[in-house]
């Protein structure tokens, strides 16, 4: 039995009561493998043998197909009376050289079932962390805001590491010569507690201050039990405060693109499950790990993922509060330049955000589809703030109103108006303007032949009673009547509006 020796794996043999009185046993126990004697399946559950060999009792006690699937992974084995599918099967006949021999050759074949199982579970895990990995890696750059990257940092690295808590740190550069440390952000699974940012000087006392100074990694398995030679010592006083217990830590810096120290990640009691409780020093001895190689190298890609992220989203944030100083910027030249409309810009955008919102918001029909983002609001509220940006090239004159007319507003009127025979529309629709229109040349013989009101619409631009010359567009029934409609011509007085308008066509086929 030396090869199995060699394999330095603890080998447990159970057996059915009815091969108890056997010397063999007796010969085989050593360090590594362990006999053990079993008389139901609630005992075999308890030893988990990797070789079990089954006898009448535990036949009879459950089924053959029932011990192989609770006990999958194991060498089941049985004597050839039994007439059972096992794995391997013995004989009374044989000699004891050859029983032990046989029994050397199941133990091999399980250590090779298991490391083959080892194995797969490994490449699982390093596929299953890979996908995962990448899946961080498009969370992060896809964020934006500052605050909920770093949430998602820690709430990441909480399930790769199985830890109960994590906490973030940055850097802040107070001015040239002088830099410290912002605690930003900490999460915890096993209780509640109020956060407030807090700053530290960035010195080697602390442990997070040791990893940001030196860049280096620190893997603490007791927090409480760190050699008194070192720089660092772990600050007890939240532990005093809370009743929390903190034993194993994993400190790791975040760098920048320039491999610039930027902040740390703190990694605290790595647990055996997500879902146990760390509330006391004796949950947190019986539930806590420390943190091996393996998570590491997981968290440390996590590492360089954060701080590249976090430093995108940096320089995006000072990219938006630059646009937005520019709007600011703009948005005051424009109110200067007409005083008269001081807070315009400002007004339009309140109502095109809060229309915007209330849409969002509504419940008839025709809009529950229509949703604004926030970055649409965002730039909805821009087009808004700088929709007069074309006064900063008007000129003076032109852009002052209050020099032109004592009214002080410009007015645009928008006429839709109907045109009979008679004209006498266009005197009710125009009735209660302040000022008159006067329809010239209409009554022409071909009105009698029309069997439709002729519809027209005119823009009528009033410069403080200064009046323009504009083209009208008519909204006619067809197109051979909008052919043979020809451009209209406004003139007229401070009080006097005269349009004239050409004849309408000769065809009656209307």
């Amino acid at each position: 039995m030396d090869s199995i020796t060699h394999s330095q794996r603890t080998i447990t043999i159970g057996y059915g009561p009815g091969y108890a009185g056997s010397k063999i046993w007796n010969n085989l126990r050593s360090a590594l493998i362990i006999p053990s004697e079993i008389d139901s399946a609630l005992t075999a559950q308890r030893y988990n043998p990797a070789l079990l060999l089954l006898d009448q009792r535990l036949i009879q006690e459950q089924e053959f197909s029932t011990w192989r699937a609770q006990f999958p992974d194991a060498v089941i084995l049985c004597t050839e009376t039994m007439d059972l599918d096992a794995d391997l099967i013995l004989s009374d006949n044989l000699p004891y050289k050859q029983t032990c021999k046989l029994l050397e050759m199941a133990c091999h074949h399980w250590v090779a079932k298991s490391v083959d199982s080892t194995l797969t579970q490994q490449q699982e895990t390093s596929f299953r962390y890979l996908k995962k990995l990448a899946d961080i890696s498009i969370a992060l750059s896809s964020e934006d805001d500052l605050m909920k990257l770093l949430r998602k940092i820690l709430e990441e690295g909480q399930n790769i590491a199985c830890c109960d808590a994590a906490s973030l740190f940055l850097i802040h550069e107070v001015n040239d010569r002088e830099r410290e440390l912002v605690f930003k952000l900490t999460q915890n699974d096993s209780m509640d507690f109020p956060f407030e940012e807090m700053h530290f000087p960035l010195d080697e006392t602390s442990i997070v201050g040791y990893v940001a100074s030196t860049d280096s990694e620190l893997i603490i398995p007791d927090a409480y039990a760190v050699p008194a030679g070192e720089p660092y010592q772990f600050n007890r006083s939240f532990d005093r405060r809370t009743g929390y217990r903190t034993r194993s830590i994993f400190a790791i810096p975040l760098a920048d693109k320039n491999n610039e120290v930027i902040g740390v990640l703190e990694f605290i009691n790595r647990k055996k499950a997500r879902s146990l409780k760390v509330t006391d020093e004796a949950s947190a001895l019986a539930h806590t790990l420390p943190f091996d190689s393996e998570i590491n190298i997981l968290l440390q890609a996590l590492a360089s993922q954060a701080g590249i992220a976090i430093e995108n989203t940096i320089l995006h944030s000072d990219i938006k509060a630059l646009f937005e100083g520019f709007v600011n910027a703009s948005v005051a030249a424009i109110e200067q330049r007409d005083p008269t409309t001081s807070g315009h810009s400002f007004r339009v955008a309140d109502f095109c955000v809060n229309l915007a919102e209330a849409i969002s918001l509504s419940n008839v029909s025709r809009l529950k589809k229509i949703k604004f983002s926030e970055s649409e609001i965002r730039e909805l509220k821009y087009a808004a703030l700088l929709h007069d940006f074309g006064k900063v090239g008007v000129r003076e004159s032109v852009l002052v109103k209050e020099k032109n007319s004592a009214l002080g507003t410009s007015t645009i009127f928008i006429c839709a108006y109907c045109l009979h025979r008679n004209g006498c529309a266009v005197r009710r629709l125009t009735s209660n303007w302040p000022f008159t229109v006067k329809a010239e040349n209409l009554q022409h013989p071909n009105y009698s032949r029309l069997n439709c009101n002729w519809m027209m619409t005119c823009a009528v631009s009033l410069r403080f009673m200064k009046l323009s010359r504009l083209p009208t567009n008519p909204v006619l029934p067809n197109r051979r009547i909008r052919k043979s409609w020809t451009e209209s011509t406004v003139t007229g007085s401070s009080t006097t509006i005269r349009i004239r308008q050409s004849s309408p066509p000769e065809s009656s086929n209307y």
